[in-house]
């Protein structure tokens, strides 16, 4: 099984549920191990697969508690282990491989989040020894089964919670000073660069590696979170807000939505959910870029568990321009080694995915092909490598970045255009008038809306941005659509004329709350100006000041769209509503956006 890992319109979303997704599978005759089977997700994920036809081994700390869990679920055997323990990982695993069996699907699901400072085994950190050591364990225990009859599936369940953290390698223990979320954020980093690897390794026998964000679902797993931690950090604001609305029970209903990515990642052919990874592009699209990779010669160059030996054999200096994580340490090494040997001309794909890859980045393969296909020549290929290792957005490094099937610029400083944004444009699109429609694109960044409106119709084509980065980049990218950009804060840089003649004001205001910017992935808070992603203390500071002048400059008719979160959407329409519109909102669970419509009397 060779089929690479793209995205694919499944027509699932994060709302599918366990049985849509199996809908039409037949798992009879497959053996899964679900690690944390009985519990939370875990539990979900085994009902389902028994429910398909699979038969589930269910590996369990508490195997007796396990029992109970599943005693009215049949096609299911328990058995002990403890991921903290690699004595009982190596005991289940030659219990299990003398049984002759072959494995079809293995779901690393057992996790512990956010627990007190706790020390197992050789004093290693328990969420990390956990969540990705005892399954790393497991796999390479396991593996003869695993491989023996090809085809077989791992899936590594991470959570939106790596973004709290890269690989720590100058501490992986927290030997220097323990912060529960970071060590979550960690194991959740290296969950997902296991399945990356895996992946690549185990093509050869026929093993395909998944990592998947099952979303955020109330289970156990936050058993060690006070309640006002979880509604301050988002966990459960849902929940919340449900309970508020006199429903009661909402976590069946949540499990069997999140464990749909579970299944669809382990039951369906080709698939895999790769959610909350930010620089996933649509591969067909990016294609039509795409010039050949060149042909260059190998170099040999050092493994990259060895960078730190060869770092200090060859005595490099590196002037590192930033505080550096282990992961940033890593790459520039790889990159220092390969400039020392003025080896920057024979640098191919393959030494550009290791770097990559040992800088921390998910989807190596398809940036490094991405760099070598935007570089002139060599040496600049050379330095853009560098400076994605460095962190900046490989928007950024590239100069521009895909949105809604066009190729718009982006320059250093400016905000990226996100994917989910595509979404308020297909909107703005199936609202334009017949006829040549006045469009306005407010907060515009790189123009990259306005454009992709105007691609779809005669439009007289304005913009507005208050960062100067911002307007001098969006002035080319508007500037061939024939559009208009201004520099100046929302609205008072606009021609006075435009008053009650625009047809549709795009707002992609900013919508972070100011509380939870530090949260923000480092590519964001280090590299994007903060105007453009702090919308104040609930997020919809910049929202009000737009929708209080939006009548103003709307047509009769007119309509105003703007991005929020799911949470924030009720509010934004009320907002919209107070100022004398009629607001709707629309969630588009292809993006996981939602989009709020307000359309003037």
């Amino acid at each position: 099984m060779t089929t690479a890992q793209e995205k694919l319109g499944s027509g699932f979303g994060y709302r599918s549920t366990a049985d849509e997704v199996l809908k039409g599978i037949d798992l009879s005759g497959k053996l899964a191990v679900v690690t944390g089977g009985y519990s939370g997700l875990g539990l979900a994920t085994t009902k389902a697969l028994v429910k398909a036809g699979a038969h589930v081994v269910v590996p369990a700390r508490r195997p007796e508690t396990a029992a109970e869990a599943l005693s009215d679920v049949s096609n299911v055997e328990v058995d002990t282990l403890d991921l903290a323990d690699l004595e009982s990982v190596l005991s289940f695993s030659e219990r299990f491989l003398a049984s002759g069996r072959s494995i079809d699907l293995v779901i690393d699901n057992a996790a512990i989040m956010a627990c007190p400072e706790t020390r197992v085994g050789p004093g290693w950190e328990a969420q990390f020894a956990t969540n990705h050591l005892g399954h790393f364990a497991l796999v390479n225990q396991l593996w003869p089964a695993i491989a023996a009859d090809g085809g077989a599936r791992v899936v590594a369940v991470s959570s939106t919670g790596h973004r709290r953290s890269d690989i720590r390698w100058d501490d992986l223990q927290f030997e220097q000073g323990y912060e529960k979320w970071a060590a979550y954020g960690q194991a959740k980093t290296a969950n997902v660069l296991f399945a990356v690897q895996l992946d690549a390794l185990g093509k050869d026998s026929g093993v395909r590696a998944f990592a998947l964000h099952p979303g955020g679902i109330m289970t156990p797993l936050q058993r060690h979170l006070p309640r006002e931690e979880m509604v301050a950090g988002r966990l459960d604001r849902r929940e919340d807000r449900r309970v508020q609305r006199g429903i009661q029970d909402t976590r069946a209903g949540s499990l069997d939505s999140g464990m749909g990515g579970d299944v669809a990642s382990a039951g369906r052919p080709r698939w895999s959910f790769l959610r909350g990874l930010r620089h996933r592009r649509g591969v067909d699209r990016r294609r039509a870029w795409r010039s050949p990779v060149r042909d260059r010669p190998r170099l040999r160059c050092p493994a990259v568990d060895r960078l730190g030996r060869a770092h200090r054999r060859e005595r490099f200096r590196l002037n590192l321009r930033q505080p550096a994580s282990g992961l940033y340490r890593r790459g520039r090494v790889l990159v220092a080694w390969l400039t020392e040997r003025a080896a920057v001309s024979l640098l191919d794909s393959d030494v550009i995915v290791t770097t990559l890859r040992a800088a921390g980045c998910v989807f190596a393969e398809d940036e490094a092909e991405l760099l070598i296909s935007s570089a002139r020549d060599d040496a600049e290929l050379a330095r853009m490598v560098e400076q994605r290792v460095a962190g900046l957005p490989i928007e950024h490094v590239v100069g521009w970045a895909e949105f809604h099937g066009l190729r718009i610029e982006v320059d250093p400083g400016v905000f990226v255009p996100r994917r989910r944004t595509e979404a308020l444009a297909a909107e703005a699109i199936r609202l334009l008038p017949t006829g040549r429609a006045v469009v306005l694109d407010l907060c515009c960044g790189s123009g990259a809306l306005g454009v992709a409106v105007a691609s779809a119709g005669p439009v007289e084509l304005y913009a507005a941005d208050v960062e100067p980065a911002a307007v001098a980049c969006a002035r080319r990218n508007v500037g061939r659509v024939g559009g208009h950009v201004y520099e100046g804060d929302l609205f008072d840089p606009l021609p006075s004329a435009l008053k009650a003649r625009v047809d549709l004001l795009l707002a992609n205001v900013p919508y972070v709350p100011s509380d939870e910017i530090r949260l923000l992935p480092a590519e964001a808070r280090l590299y994007e100006p903060l105007v453009t992603l702090d919308g104040g203390s609930d997020g919809l500071g910049v929202l009000r000041r737009v929708s209080a002048e939006a009548r103003t400059w709307l047509t009769p008719g007119g309509h105003v769209l703007v991005e929020t979160t799911e949470d924030q959407s009720t509010t934004a329409a009320a907002i919209l509503e107070g100022d004398g519109l009629a607001a709707r909102m629309i969630t588009d669970e292809d993006y996981a956006a939602t989009v709020v419509i307000g359309t003037a009397p």
